[in-house]
């Protein structure tokens, strides 16, 4: 008995010197917490350091996501983890890899990635392979890859993209082709001086757009000359926006069966008869809900979806992808998938 009246005098002294503090102090507001190359944002796990994460990487974490926000390290090779903590890393800060001149190889983004900022890779010059950009990526940002002149090959802009900022890939004077994935509706601004996106491609050769014409702004490829392929039987290519755009570009109508990415190394095609074929290895990515009309790439030709062919090598496939085919009526599954 009188060790319980011991305990409950304790409990009635603890709640007494609680009530005591200021208010001030119980309220105050949880500011993101620095740990050395990494930080803590309100709400969110202690961040643990991991080998997987390149030495001198800086990140935020949030409640549900993670910000590259620089780095200063020396690696040779350019990896960005697409999981930090067991979250994704959804968005690369403005001027996260500025002046990063010492990277070589390829840039290849994960597909967790949804934004890129402003001079995020502005003048890597080291970069000398190819560069892959995010499948859920929806900007691509001014001056982003500006002065990455050793970037090689053919560069496809995502079906989730819907602008092409100013001055985005200027000065990329070892691409030889573009493809302008269907969800991009502008290319440059015309409220801008540096609206030329393309300015200087001296060995862009090749330009694809996959679906209906956007908005091309007046220099978007300003010293380039190449040849524009534009879909057959799209009526929105009039002669208005076949222009030079401060270049020289020869226009060509092509039939083109539309296609893009659906996972990291999984690509999808659609042809002429309503057969999605969904090839290449690994996962496709999830969707993200019934309501989202742009859950997969394929959205704007759902309706003329008749098969669905799934080959060998891919291993999931994406929740809600054939959600909004309602035509559907025949499905090939290869013996790879083992998830659903």
């Amino acid at each position: 008995m009188l060790t319980m009246k011991r305990c409950i005098s304790f409990l009635l002294a603890l709640v007494m010197v609680v009530g005591l503090l200021p208010q001030s102090i119980l309220t105050a507001k949880a500011e993101p917490l620095s740990l050395g190359a990494a930080s803590i944002a309100p709400n969110s796990e202690t961040v643990e350091l991991t080998d997987s994460i390149p030495e001198g990487l800086s990140y935020k974490v949030y409640s549900d996501y993670v910000t590259i926000t620089g780095y200063t390290g020396s690696a040779e090779e350019l990896v960005i983890p697409a999981e930090i903590e067991g979250l994704p890393v959804t968005v690369i800060d403005d001027s996260a890899f500025y002046y990063c001149s010492g990277f070589s190889g390829d840039l290849i983004l994960p597909d967790s990635i949804t934004e890129i900022g402003a001079y995020a890779f502005y003048y890597c010059t080291g970069l000398n392979g190819r560069l892959v950009l995010p499948s859920k990526l929806t900007v691509v940002n001014r001056y982003v890859f500006h002065e990455c002149r050793n970037i090689t090959g053919e560069v496809v802009i995502p079906d989730s993209v819907t602008k092409i900022d100013d001055r985005a890939f200027a000065y990329m004077t070892s691409i030889n082709s573009i493809v302008v994935g269907s969800g991009v509706t502008h290319i440059g601004s015309s409220s801008s001086s540096s609206e030329n996106a393309f300015y200087s491609c001296s060995s862009l050769k090749e330009i694809t757009f996959s679906s209906s014409a956007p908005f091309i702004s007046s220099l978007a490829f300003q010293n380039v000359t190449a040849t524009v392929y534009y879909p057959a039987g799209n009526t929105t290519w009039t002669d208005y926006y076949k222009q030079n755009y401060g270049g020289t570009l020869t226009w060509i109508e092509k039939r083109m069966d539309p296609s893009g990415k659906c996972g990291e190394n999984v690509q999808w095609t659609l042809d002429s008869a309503g057969a999605l074929t969904i090839s290449g290895s690994g996962p496709m990515h999830d969707g993200v809900g019934m309501e989202d009309a742009k859950t997969f790439p394929w959205y704007n030709h759902a309706d003329k979806i008749k098969s669905v062919v799934i080959k060998s090598g891919v291993t999931y496939i994406g929740k809600y992808a054939f959600g909004r085919c309602s035509n559907l009526e025949s499905v090939s599954i290869a013996n790879t998938v083992t998830a659903i």
